[in-house]
C-alpha cells in the first residue's frame, strides 16, 4: 500500500529559479486521486518489476530533470519506471483509462522543446536498454542488433566498437537510441553511411490500444515508414529498434582546429570561416564537418572546425590545407583507433539553459551571408551567458535515400544549421528574454533568405511557425493519416505532433 505521505503536492518539491521558467508552456493534466495512483503501482509492481516513483522519493528529481533546465518546472505527477514492454502497456492502458496522456522519456530528456516533460505521467525508458547481437540477416547479410529504448549513445557506441561494427548516431553520449532515430537522427558517419533511421530495419511500438507491434518493410509498414522521421511523441512508444550495423575501421583520423579573433575583424572571421566551407566543399563522403561559431560578449569569437576522416592522415591534412593556411591557434590532427575516436568526437550534453533553432542552407555562406551572420553575433546582448552557430556539412549518403522513401524529408542540403543562446540559472526574465529574442532575430529575419525553409526535429523548436512544413514537408499529410489511423483519439500529444487527419 503506498502510503499518503508519498502523495506530496509537486510544488513542494524542490523547484529552480522562477526566472528560468518564463516563456515556456506546458499542458497542465488533471490532478488524479491517490487511488489511480495505486491501481498503477500494483500493477506496474506485479508485471515485470515496474515501479511508480512519486514527487517524494530520492529518485523522483533526477527522473523528472530534463536536459533543457528551462522546462524544469514542469513536474510529472508520477514516474513509471519501466523495464519492459509490458510496463510500458500497462501504463498506457492506465494513462487512456485515466484520461492523460503518457509520456516517454528515453534517456536524459534531451528534448530541445521540453517535450519529455509533462504534469501528467512520464515513462522512464531508461531500464530498457539491453543491447542485443543478432547475427547476420539471413537475407541481406546485414550484421543486426537489436538496441532498447532506454539506451544512450556512448554505451552503444563502445558496445558496437567492442565487435568492430558502428551506426551512423549523433556525438552526444547521453542521448538515447530512441529520441535520435525518430527524429532522423544524424552523426559524424551520416555522410558516409546515411541518418540514423536509414540503418533501422525493425522497431517494436506500443500503441494507444495498449498493443505491442512490430513494424518492418513486411508488418505494419506504414507505422515503420512514419518512425523513421516522425518523431517521438506522437505515434506510441517505442520499445526496440533493430539495426543494420556497418563494419568500423581499425583507425580513423579525426581533428579539431580552433582561431580565436576579435569579432570586430570581420575579415578575418569570414576568411577562416570560408576556408573551412572551401575544405569540406568537394571532400569525398569520408569526411566530416562541424563549423561552430562561438561567441560570449567579451569582444572574441571562437571558431572551432570538428570532424572525422576515414582514411589516413595525409589525404585528410590536403583536405584542410584551406583552413590550415589561415593559422588556427590550435589544432590536433591525429589517427586514432575507432573507439578512441569516437570519445574524442564526443560531448556529454550537461542540463543547461538554452533555446535552439535549426535550418537547412542549399549553399555555403558567400562573403555577404557570413557578414551579416557576424554582425548578428556581434550584437548578442551583453548580459547573455553566449550564443553560438553551428554547421554540420550535410549530403553524401544522405541524399541517396529519397525524401518520402521515408517520413525523413531533409535529404538535399549543403548544411543543418543549430543557433543556441544560452542563460545563466537564476537570470531574470529580461535576459532570458532579450536572448530569446536575439536568436530569433537571427533565424526569422537576419539569416533567413540563406536558409531553404526546413527546419531539423531533432533540434526540435516550440517556437517555429509552420513547423509542420518546415519538418515534414510534403510528407506531413501521410504521416496524419498514418496518426489517424494508430492513434484516432491523439492520445500521444504535444504542442508539436502529428494530428490525426
Amino acid at each position: 500500500m503506498i502510503s499518503r505521505r508519498k502523495f506530496l503536492t509537486i510544488g513542494g518539491a524542490t523547484l529552480l529559479a522562477p526566472s528560468l521558467l518564463q516563456g515556456c508552456i506546458s499542458k497542465q493534466s488533471a490532478k488524479l486521486p491517490e487511488s489511480a495512483w495505486q491501481a498503477l503501482a500494483r500493477e506496474l509492481g506485479t508485471n515485470a518489476s515496474g515501479t511508480l516513483v512519486l514527487p517524494s522519493a530520492p529518485s523522483y528529481s533526477s527522473l523528472a530533470l530534463p536536459r533543457n533546465i528551462s522546462y524544469a518546472h514542469i513536474r510529472p505527477q508520477a514516474v513509471a519506471v519501466c523495464t519492459s514492454s509490458r510496463n510500458v502497456q500497462s501504463a498506457i492502458k492506465w494513462a487512456a483509462a485515466h484520461g492523460i496522456s503518457p509520456v516517454p522519456r528515453s534517456a536524459a530528456g534531451h528534448s530541445y522543446a521540453g517535450y519529455s516533460t509533462t504534469t501528467g505521467l512520464s515513462l522512464d525508458m531508461a531500464p530498457i536498454n539491453r543491447v542485443k547481437f543478432l547475427g547476420a540477416s539471413p537475407t541481406t547479410g546485414d550484421e543486426l542488433v537489436k538496441i532498447g529504448a532506454g539506451a544512450r549513445l556512448g554505451v552503444v557506441s563502445n558496445k558496437l566498437a567492442e565487435r568492430g561494427l558502428l551506426l551512423p548516431i549523433g556525438r552526444c553520449a547521453t542521448v538515447g537510441v530512441a529520441g535520435l532515430t525518430l527524429g532522423g537522427g544524424f552523426g559524424f558517419n551520416s555522410r558516409k553511411f546515411g541518418m540514423t533511421c536509414d540503418s533501422l530495419v525493425e522497431t517494436e511500438i506500443v500503441v494507444a490500444s495498449g498493443e505491442r507491434l512490430v513494424c518492418n518493410e513486411r508488418e505494419n509498414a506504414d507505422l515503420f515508414w512514419a518512425t523513421r522521421g516522425g518523431n517521438g511523441g506522437t505515434f506510441g512508444v517505442n520499445t526496440s529498434f533493430t539495426f543494420k550495423t556497418q563494419r568500423s575501421m581499425e583507425n580513423i583520423s579525426v581533428y579539431r582546429l580552433r582561431w580565436e579573433l576579435p569579432i570586430k575583424n570581420k575579415e578575418a572571421v569570414a576568411k577562416v570561416w570560408g576556408a573551412l566551407q572551401t575544405a569540406a566543399a568537394d571532400a569525398p563522403n569520408d569526411f566530416s564537418l562541424r563549423i561552430g561559431l562561438d561567441y560570449t560578449p567579451n569582444g572574441t569569437i571562437q571558431i572551432e572546425g570538428l570532424g572525422q576522416y576515414r582514411g589516413e592522415l595525409a589525404p585528410l591534412k590536403e583536405i584542410l590545407t584551406p583552413a590550415l593556411s589561415t593559422q588556427p591557434n590550435y589544432q590536433y590532427i591525429r589517427t586514432l583507433d575507432f573507439a578512441s575516436a569516437g570519445r574524442y568526437l564526443g560531448s556529454l550534453g550537461a542540463p543547461n539553459a538554452f533555446y535552439c533553432k535549426s535550418a537547412f542552407t542549399d549553399n555555403d555562406f558567400n562573403d555577404s551571408a557570413m557578414n551579416t551572420a557576424i554582425n548578428w553575433l556581434e550584437e548578442l546582448p551583453s548580459t547573455t551567458k553566449s550564443g553560438s552557430l553551428t554547421f554540420f556539412r550535410w549530403g553524401g549518403a544522405i541524399e541517396d535515400t529519397a525524401p518520402q522513401a521515408t517520413a525523413f524529408v531533409h535529404r538535399k542540403a549543403q548544411y543543418v544549421l543549430e543557433g543556441t543562446v544560452c542563460w545563466r540559472p537564476g537570470d531574470e526574465k529580461s535576459v532570458i528574454d532579450n536572448s530569446r529574442a536575439w536568436l530569433q532575430e537571427g533565424f526569422d529575419k537576419r539569416l533567413t533568405n540563406e536558409f531553404n525553409g526546413y527546419a531539423f526535429q531533432n533540434f526540435i523548436d516550440r517556437n517555429l511557425q509552420n513547423w509542420e512544413t518546415a519538418y515534414y514537408g510534403e510528407n506531413y499529410s501521410r504521416l496524419s493519416q498514418v496518426k489517424s489511423k494508430h492513434d484516432p483519439a491523439n492520445l500521444f500529444n504535444n504542442a508539436q505532433s502529428i494530428r490525426p487527419a
